[in-house]
């Protein structure tokens, strides 16, 4: 009898084991639909297969599909390092897991921070992407072997222009912006002094009060793309790369640290010090001085220098041999999408989008209100990121031998 047991057993063993193999594991959907045979990521009601969530398949091609599945079934999260305003960042992180139902996790940090950190965790990565910040670092941290390549599906929503998107394809654009200068019109009516219309006019000693207070904010070149941006941009005004005065350079920089009253950690730092009269002017890309505008401080103004200017084309990537590879793959796509950029100008960040309008980017008004809507209509220094980003370290430590290191220069904590 025992044996006849033993038998029947077996059997039904047998028969179990056949059957819970016709599925893949965890491909059991949560609502008990029956999942298409031709898209296992798919039930025929349109909802994910994995079992684990309840994200509506239905507005996504299949292999964005094929990536919430794979990211689902594997268990992912995502962790981001992001270099945008932190309010953005946190609000792409978000948005992301609820339209995902992919955990996410975000930090922000100065661009230059990012890299850093990046760096020092190169052999046992904890970031999956990267997001926001000038795409001098992006470069940088191609040349460290920092990124993983990925051609994404929604390369098609980029506006067509080869500066938007790696050639290796390890970045990808999302928006741009134009360097400038803030000022603070109150105080400078108090003090006596008008609007700076170029870069050459932050030298002059005007911009120390008469009491010893130095007027100016500039973020630093040790943490910050947007303050290396200014020192490309300082070159390049004075004959980079062909024709460079650099005694001239050594000069400004030195005349111009003389009216530095800060130097941030990151590079929206000084727009945000210029409307409460913290500083008179600050030198940042001029979307964050529209954010602050747009936050009621009506006093600044904003001036794109008459002698050219540095702008950045802001980006996303993935961390090589992150742990969460469906996950980091479906952010890039999100990053390409109206759902991530059009986020922006309600947290901080007014960037020239670089999503075309027919996939649904709308361009912050307040770009055009301040003529910062088009570069291809301001006086650009003919910044080629190509050649700068392989030469931040050295720049800035010729910087910093100009202008020594003091209390002033806010660094990573």
């Amino acid at each position: 009898m025992k044996k006849i047991f033993a038998i029947v057993l077996a059997v039904i063993m047998i028969f179990g084991a056949v059957a819970c193999s016709s599925k893949p594991a965890g491909n059991e959907p949560a609502n008990n639909a029956a999942v298409s045979s031709d898209t296992p990521w798919l039930t025929v009601d349109g909802k994910c297969a994995c079992g684990k969530c309840s994200v509506d398949m239905s507005k996504y091609s299949p292999y964005i599909q094929q990536l919430i599945y794979e990211a689902h079934k594997n268990g992912e999260t995502l962790t981001v390092y992001g270099a945008c305003d932190e309010s953005y960042v946190k609000a792409a992180g978000e948005k992301f897991e609820e339209l995902f139902q992919i955990p996410a996790e975000e930090t922000r940090y100065a661009t230059g921070e990012l890299f850093t950190k990046t760096e020092e965790e190169k052999n046992n990565p904890q970031a999956d992407v990267w997001f926001g910040g000038s795409n001098d670092y992006y470069f940088k941290a191609k040349d460290a072997g920092l990124l993983q390549a990925y051609k994404p599906e929604n390369e098609k929503n980029l506006i067509p222009n080869p500066a938007f998107i790696d050639k290796d394809y390890e970045w990808v654009g999302i928006y741009t912006g134009v360097l400038g200068i803030m000022f603070n019109m109150d105080e400078g009516k108090e003090l006596g002094l008008e609007a700076p219309k170029t870069w050459a006019e932050l030298a002059d000693p005007k911009w120390t009060d008469k009491d010893g207070n130095k007027l100016i904010a500039l973020p630093n070149p040790e943490t910050s793309a947007t303050a290396t941006n200014f020192l490309a941009t300082q070159k390049y005004r004075l004959g980079y790369p062909d024709n460079l005065d650099s005694a001239a350079l050594e000069k400004y920089l030195k005349d111009f640290d003389k009216n530095v009253t800060q130097y941030t950690k990151s590079g929206s730092g000084p727009s945000k010090m210029v409307g409460p009269g913290e500083c008179v002017v600050g030198i940042s890309f001029l979307h964050d001085g529209v954010a602050q505008i747009a936050n009621g401080y009506k006093n600044i103004q904003l001036i794109v220098p008459e002698d050219g200017t540095g702008f950045e084309v802001g980006a996303a990537a993935i961390v090589k041999n992150d742990k969460n590879p469906n996950a980091a793959k479906l952010f890039i796509e999100f990053c390409l999408t109206a759902d991530c950029v059009n986020m922006g100008k309600d947290y901080q960040s007014m960037q020239n989008l670089v999503i075309t309008d027919e996939a649904g980017a709308i361009q912050p008004e307040l770009l055009k209100e301040y003529g910062i809507d088009d570069l291809s209509k301001l006086n650009l220094v003919p910044y080629d990121v190509s050649d700068v980003a392989p030469k931040l370290k050295e720049w800035t430590q010729e910087w910093l031998s100009y202008v020594g290191d003091d209390e002033r220069h806010q660094k990573k904590s």
